[in-house]
């Protein structure tokens, strides 16, 4: 009873911490009031003066709609001096924010716009103007809003900076989420006994987790005794004082190192245990030492969708560094200098200080890990850098975790797994904000379940692991959902395996109709929408579906040439040392060596005469059909109508497609290997070709 108390009280505690994070921002909000008491009102302008609706328009008298991607109202030939501007609604609001830009004559530019804020339940905001005579004025606002005037004053308006506050109603709606979550996992734990079932692994491993603590202490200790002599006896500018980033760097090699001797008993039984240990290790060495700013793939993007997961509901509070972020500013772009890079942290840190509007957009699945851990980074008023670097470990966590469980699943072929878990790009998604580490981890983890029943030649699959496989890859699916193909996997189980068809070829149709429908969905709205801009003007969703329902063979060819060069061995290296604009890294080879010969040499008896030519066939198919659908879907939102190549087709989207390959095609023998040295041999060179590239690739932004 004692430990249900405590089970109570702590999940309660943590999910009330998480839900204020999430609700309340912890940053100062920016306004501007006028406090002159001599100002005056130049003029006022109405709904009638409005000359420019862009994508919205006037709905009554003065409601105005927003019907596109870009809305905004146009002023023109006002042609007076002025000093504020102050914009009144005709209702309170709840959050919003509005951007004003100025037409000097020189057109509407972002450098010359305000944003302003609406605190919560005013209907008035105030903007200063820069210029001295304004020739016209555009409101951006990105909500349905009912507008009252826009008011020109002679007087400045002064910034002021006021505290953001949680509402009796949000109060109780923290209480509510954390009474309905504590109690939620309390049920689960009468059915699961997980708490005790924690508890006694604890106690059962304790030694083993104290050797790590001291191993990891002991291997601190030594990291900065040997950053004190580097910096004791360092010359350059960057050398003369304590260099974080390389002390990292010693600390987590070394402990890499002490993890094979705590473990070394137990490694040709159990590798994931130095599989977990070594890939957080090195995660945490990437997360930091990683260079500062746009470093991975569409991080903008990426960075919007984690924001917005770190507020409950559709509405984010904006500061500059986040616009910082989004817009690319050179601010937050990776520089091959020290002190350059500090200085870029300390401007983006100030950046973060103050909330300067808010707006409205969506996020995925995958990046809610990363959204809690930085409204929990925020709520503690952590600063910019240490709220992104403490974001960062949320998506490490989960995707070592993730890999961690379904190595161990496994009866035979863990090598192959890991292989695949520790490929360096992988790693380096996982530190990054992005929804490949999402896809790549749960694909392993129901592609290890398929395989682990597969090796179990007389039992038959339960309904929990049918469930948990066909959920894995639905799951792996949902932030891309080209990834449904892995769903055909799981209906080509060996029929001896399955104790109840109808049950279980029910769970994976359910799991495959809920993706296709969301997958349809998506595909309407890209339908309807222009695709993907980033590929030129000539990109045209509706147009290139057209072109391949009229031109068939034709463009079997263009598809058929390039996953002759996407597939071959040549493109492996862009998706196994590719540190995206940090550049290419090296040991791909050795990567591609692992993951032949651990296709064949990590099988046993478990594995000799799991698959059949059928399954062979289907996981061959997967990979060729899944690589054809990731062309396509870039061919029709990405690449110009006709072109005769496919564009926006990284290497990178076929890690999911790996595993599948490499785990079933390998016919194998049964090897007699000395299981420690295999297993540590086959980490060991995974680890050091990781290690090798942070410190060429990552670590000299923070050394010169």
């Amino acid at each position: 009873m004692v430990k249900r108390i405590v089970l109570f009280v702590t999940s309660f505690i943590l999910i009330a911490i998480c839900a204020m994070a999430l609700i309340k921002p912890s940053n100062s909000i920016l306004v501007y009031e006028i406090e002159d008491e001599n100002d005056k009102t130049v003029k006022e302008l109405y709904v009638k003066d409005i000359t420019k609706f862009h994508d919205c328009y006037l709905d009554g008298d003065d409601k105005i709609i927003v019907n596109g991607a870009d809305p905004y109202i146009v002023f023109s030939n006002i042609n007076l001096k002025f000093k504020s501007a102050v914009l009144n609604l005709n209702n309170n609001t709840s959050i919003l924010s509005a951007q004003l830009y100025e037409d000097d004559y020189a057109g509407y530019k972002e450098q010359n716009s305000v944003s302003s804020f609406f605190a919560r339940g005013y209907n008035q905001c105030v903007f200063p103007i820069k210029s001295g005579k304004i020739k016209g004025l555009r409101i951006d606002i990105d909500k349905n809003y009912h507008f009252s005037s826009l008011e020109l004053h002679s007087s400045s308006a002064v910034s002021e900076t006021v505290k953001s506050d949680i509402t009796v109603l949000e109060y109780f709606k923290i209480l509510l989420i954390s009474l309905f979550c504590s109690a939620v996992i309390l049920l689960i734990d009468f059915k699961t006994r997980f708490f005790a079932t924690l508890i006694g692994y604890t106690k059962k491993h304790s030694k083993t987790i104290l050797k790590l603590i001291i191993s990891a202490v002991s291997c601190a200790a030594i990291a900065g005794i040997a950053e004190y002599f580097i910096t004791l006896f360092g010359t350059s500018s960057a050398n003369n004082y304590f260099n974080i980033y390389r002390f990292v760097f010693v600390f987590g090699t070394l402990f890499c190192v002490s993890v094979f001797f705590v473990f070394f008993k137990s490694i040709s039984g159990n590798p994931e245990k130095v599989f977990l240990c070594i890939s957080l290790s090195i995660c945490l060495i990437m997360v930091i030492v990683c260079p500062f700013g746009h470093a991975s793939w569409d991080i903008d993007n990426h960075y919007k969708w984690v924001l917005n997961a770190s507020y409950l509901g559709k509405t984010s509070y904006i500061t500059q560094a986040d616009i910082n972020v989004e817009y690319v500013s050179s601010i937050y772009w990776p520089q091959e200098n020290i002190n350059i890079n500090s200085k870029n942290i300390s401007e983006m840190n100030e950046d973060y200080k103050v909330i300067i509007g808010v707006e409205d957009g969506d996020t995925t699945v995958a990046h809610i890990p990363s959204g809690l851990f930085f409204a929990i980074g925020r709520l503690f008023k952590l600063s910019f850098y240490e709220v992104i670097t403490f974001a960062k470990m949320a998506s490490a966590l989960v995707y070592c975790f993730v890999c961690f469980f379904a190595i161990k699943r496994l009866k035979s072929g863990k090598m192959i797994a890991v292989v695949v878990s520790l490929i360096p790009t992988s790693l380096f998604l996982a530190t990054n904000f992005s929804y490949d580490y999402w896809v790549n981890c749960f694909a392993l983890l129901g592609m290890a379940y398929y395989v682990s029943a597969m090796q179990e030649e007389y039992r038959p699959i339960t309904l929990k692991e049918t469930l948990i496989m066909c959920t894995a890859f639905a799951v792996a699916s949902l932030p891309k959902l080209i990834y449904a193909v892995l769903l055909v996997i799981p209906f080509f189980m060996r029929p001896k395996k399955i104790k109840n068809r109808k049950q279980y070829y029910l769970i994976c149709a359910s799991a495959i109709v809920v993706v296709l429908a969301l997958f349809l969905f998506n595909s309407v709205l890209a339908i309807k929408g222009g695709g993907d801009l980033r590929g030129g003007t000539e990109v045209s969703t509706g147009g290139q579906i057209k072109f391949i329902l009229f031109n068939i063979p034709q463009y079997i060819k263009i598809l058929a040439k390039f996953l002759f060069e996407y597939l071959s061995i040549g493109n492996m290296k862009d998706y196994i040392t590719n540190f995206s604009y940090l550049g290419m890294g090296s040991g791909s080879a050795v990567f591609i060596l692992l993951m032949i010969i651990t296709a064949f040499t990590d099988k046993n008896e478990y594995d000799i005469k799991a698959y059949g030519v059928i399954n062979k066939i289907v996981v061959l198919a997967v990979y060729v059909g899944g690589s054809a659908l990731i062309a396509t879907a870039l061919y029709v939102a990405f690449t110009p109508v006709g072109a005769d190549t496919v564009l926006g087709c990284q290497a990178r989207y076929i890690i999911p497609l790996l595993y599948p390959l490499l785990a079933i095609i390998g016919f194998g023998f049964n090897n007699k290997i000395n299981r420690t040295f295999y297993n540590i041999s086959v980490i060991s060179i995974c680890a050091g070709v990781n290690l090798y590239n942070i410190y060429t690739v990552m670590l000299p932004y923070w050394v010169g």
